[in-house]
Order: structure tokens, then C-alpha cells, then sequence
């Protein structure tokens, strides 16, 4: 993790999960955009993971497993999170 620098106004980075194993990769690994809920920052990953990070450090929180998670933005209203998988399924979390 990269804290501020003088002349950088980053607050912080952190390097976002990879394959294992690159040459088990079948295609191109994506996340989606970030969005904040809950005091956390969520976004989804193209190996079928909602992650969870903490907006103020960048550490990683819990991640739920869905499988076929598309690039489409993570949406929260209400309390609820919602994410479109490839297959064209609309999921609801809370």
C-alpha cells in the first residue's frame, strides 16, 4: 500500500487480486467501478467475486463469491447491492 507523497495526492493504492495462476487465465480479468455502501467500497471482479475494501485504507474486506459477474457497474439503492451477471441474471444482495 502507497501512502501520500509530497507531490502525489493518492491517499492510497493497493494491488487488486489476481489469477493464482496467470497461465489458468482463459480471458481478460476485469473489475467493474467501485461503489460505495455501507462505509465500504464494492466492485466486482471477472472471476466472480463481489470484494469489499475499506474507502479510507484500501484493505480488503469479505468477498462473496458469484459466478459469471459481468464488467457492468455494481448499483446500491436502499440498502441494496445490485450486480448483472454474463448470463443476464440481475442479483440482490443485502
Amino acid at each position: 500500500m502507497h501512502s501520500d507523497q509530497e507531490h502525489d495526492r493518492r491517499l492510497w493504492s493497493v494491488p487488486l487480486l489476481e489469477h493464482d495462476d496467470p497461465d489458468d487465465r482463459t480471458g481478460a480479468f476485469a473489475y467493474g467501478a467501485p461503489a460505495p455502501a455501507g462505509g465500504r467500497l464494492l466492485l466486482t471482479s471477472s472471476d466472480g467475486a463481489l470484494l469489499s475494501l475499506d474507502p479510507a485504507t484500501g484493505a480488503a474486506g469479505a468477498s462473496v463469491p458469484i459466478s459469471g459477474l459481468s464488467g457492468v457497474p455494481t448499483v446500491v439503492a436502499d440498502g441494496t447491492v445490485y450486480v448483472v451477471t454474463t448470463g443476464g441474471e440481475l442479483v440482490a444482495l443485502r
